[in-house]
């Protein structure tokens, strides 16, 4: 619609949007005006820029304040390879890839795995980006952590994949308490416990809220859990 694209140039141009873009029917791009990235002012003491039509939290409040309590959370556990599963533009990867001995973030989105490689790389960080589908990826082992923060479906088949993997510990972030229940039951059958699990307030005024559930390997858990070897990151 012309009137449509003539309105985000208007807008843009004058100075009350940063940018947009629009996808329309049967197009490979979209038709972007302006800069349509959004930018978190202050995740980890730089901003960090998503990329269009990539994930984010709704505010940046909140986004600071999941990361942080998951690199707290990482922590208790430290060291050895860390893998990220639907890492987006990297509001996670940021703040936890200098924890890792070796870090690796899945992302199935072209444009917001290169965004995460521009978000590392502004930070000095060392860590190596995969585009691929976080479902259907295998976790190497040995992998000390695998923190993943999936869409609302939740993350079926990863999670059958990280009992085959087995990780020292699992980050499971979610926006949906059935799928997380779903995929809980999973890992718990496999012998990971649950301990921590603890709800954020992320979208006032509604009945929505997110979940962070750090669950550890059973064997682990009684030996207090075995340090995997080091493995230096090489740059992407």
């Amino acid at each position: 619609d012309a009137a449509v694209f003539a309105t985000a140039d208007r807008q843009v141009r004058g100075g009350a949007w940063a940018g947009v873009s629009i996808w329309c029917d049967g197009a490979t791009v979209p038709a972007t005006f302006g800069d349509p990235r959004a930018v978190i002012a202050d995740l980890d003491g730089a901003p960090l820029t998503v990329a269009p039509g990539g994930f984010a939290q709704a505010s940046d409040r909140g986004a600071v304040q999941l990361a942080m309590r998951l690199r707290e959370l990482i922590q208790l556990a430290p060291g050895g390879r860390i893998v990220e599963l639907f890492a987006g533009s990297g509001t996670l990867s940021v703040v936890l890839a200098p924890l890792a001995d070796h870090y690796l973030a899945i992302e199935q989105s072209g444009p917001a795995a290169e965004q995460l490689r521009a978000n590392l790389k502004a930070r000095g960080i060392q860590a190596k980006v995969q585009v691929g589908d976080a479902n259907q990826f295998v976790v190497p082992r040995p992998t000390a952590t695998v923190v993943l923060d999936p869409p609302r479906a939740g993350a079926r088949e990863a999670v059958q994949r990280l009992v085959t993997a087995r990780p020292r510990q699992v980050v499971y972030v979610s926006c949906n308490l059935a799928t997380l229940a779903r995929d809980l039951a999973v890992l718990t059958e496999a012998g990971y416990q649950v301990e921590q699990l603890e709800l954020f307030e992320l979208f006032p005024q509604t009945s929505h809220v997110e979940t962070v559930v750090r669950l550890v390997r059973d064997s682990d858990r009684r030996s207090g859990g075995a340090q995997d070897g080091p493995q230096r990151p090489t740059p992407d």
